[in-house]
């Protein structure tokens, strides 16, 4: 096809009108395509929303975890034993502070870090001592153990 019609050449309008006829179409089967393709093959929706519940428990457990009775003279040292059980995958540290009720009643480390292997133990041994001059009766040594916050 070109210009000419039954041999004719086609000017002005004639042939504006008949490209814009062309135009029209191309312009048409484009848009189309450029709206429905894209629609068709991207429309997403949604399957489902899971919920995770999660519950964090402590890692470190520690024995003895109650009271502990010792019985003991003036000059004597007794050693307890305290064993840290990890149940987490990953290292955990575990700081204490240990303070008596007496002045004559010692106990050794006053303080300290215990780091705990994933999945294993450690222990921490208390000596506590009284001291010659102390006088019968009751005290207390206090451990205190907690995990340090990041």
């Amino acid at each position: 096809m070109g210009c000419w019609r039954n041999e004719k050449p086609l000017f002005g309008l004639e042939m504006e009108k008949l490209l814009e006829r062309k135009q029209a179409k191309k312009l048409a089967i484009f848009l189309f395509l450029l709206i429905a393709i894209p629609v068709a093959s991207t429309t997403a929706y949604l399957v489902v929303t899971v919920y995770i519940n999660v519950t964090v428990e402590e890692a470190i457990s520690v024995t003895p975890s109650g009271p502990v009775t010792i019985k003991m003279h003036p000059k004597e040292t007794v050693v307890v034993t305290f064993t840290f059980t990890n149940a987490a995958n990953v290292d955990m540290e575990t700081d204490y502070t240990i303070s008596t009720s007496d002045p004559l009643v010692t106990a050794t480390p006053t303080s300290g870090q215990i780091v705990v292997p994933a999945t294993g133990t450690a222990t921490l041994d208390v000596s506590i001592h009284a001291n010659r001059g102390i006088k019968p009766g009751d005290f207390t040594v206090s451990v205190s153990i907690e995990r340090p916050s990041e």
